[in-house]
């Protein structure tokens, strides 16, 4: 049977999220998957108070956790990159085949995608996860999903992008995109592998954050981004967020 890391980058922040996130982590099939919780909070409270009880919780349940110190870095967007990675080398260095990641405020409606995912067998797969954007002042729900408007360069990844709207999926089934958000995404290990995450490209000026960035390395790299439109997520954005 293939062993899959669950990857959670957490801070006590999302402390709003853990209660629902613990309640999804232990439908799963516990012979299947790891988990590795990632805090990357400033003090040591959550980590030692409300994480740590989760963790054992999910234990007892016969789930194999692991429980690591992430890294506070003042810059969100560092702060995310540098956990990312961090999750990204506890991976590799693991005898799984496939990462998971999964945000601590994002919920997938189906205990069963990652078996869902996994009959794909393709190397980086996505489920519709709703983002809430502003968009001419209006409060706008959307899909996390990006799409170029226009013609998109490959070998120069410098385009606009637009977000997909619900309206434009289809039910069911895989499909090619840009960009995606990474909050419930399966990963091969072979792409794991060749990819660290980034922020920015300064050489380029691009202003997207890391999700994107990831994104545009696959493209560079010839490796196919899909989502599977069957696959549903919550996403719980609260006051800490």
């Amino acid at each position: 049977m293939q062993d899959i890391m669950i990857g959670i980058p957490i801070y006590d922040g999302k402390e709003y999220c853990l209660k629902r996130l613990v309640d999804f982590l232990r439908k799963l099939d516990n012979k299947l998957v790891r988990i590795v919780f990632l805090d990357s909070s400033r003090s040591n409270r959550f980590y030692y108070n409300e994480l740590q009880r989760a963790a054992r919780y999910l234990m007892n349940k016969g789930f194999k956790v692991n429980q690591k110190r992430g890294l506070w870095k003042n810059d969100v967007g560092y702060r995310i990159v540098a956990n990312r990675n961090l999750l990204r080398r506890i991976f590799l260095q693991s005898f799984c085949s496939h990462l998971f990641m999964l945000d601590a405020d994002v919920i997938p409606d189906d205990d069963k995608i990652v078996e869902k995912f996994l009959k794909h067998d393709v190397d980086v797969v996505h489920a519709v996860c709703p983002i809430t954007k502003i968009i001419d002042n209006k409060n706008i729900v959307t899909t996390h999903i990006y799409q170029p408007e226009g013609k998109l360069d490959y070998k120069d990844i410098n385009s606009k992008f637009k977000f997909v709207e619900f309206k434009d999926l289809p039910d069911k089934g895989l499909v090619k995109v840009v960009g995606i958000g990474l909050g419930c995404c399966l990963v091969k290990k072979k792409v794991v592998e060749k990819i660290e995450f980034r922020v920015k490209d300064g050489k380029k000026g691009w202003f997207v954050c890391e999700d994107l960035m990831f994104c545009a390395d696959l493209h560079k790299k010839n490796i196919i981004v899909q989502v599977d439109c069957g696959a549903k997520c919550a996403h719980y954005v609260g006051e800490k967020s």
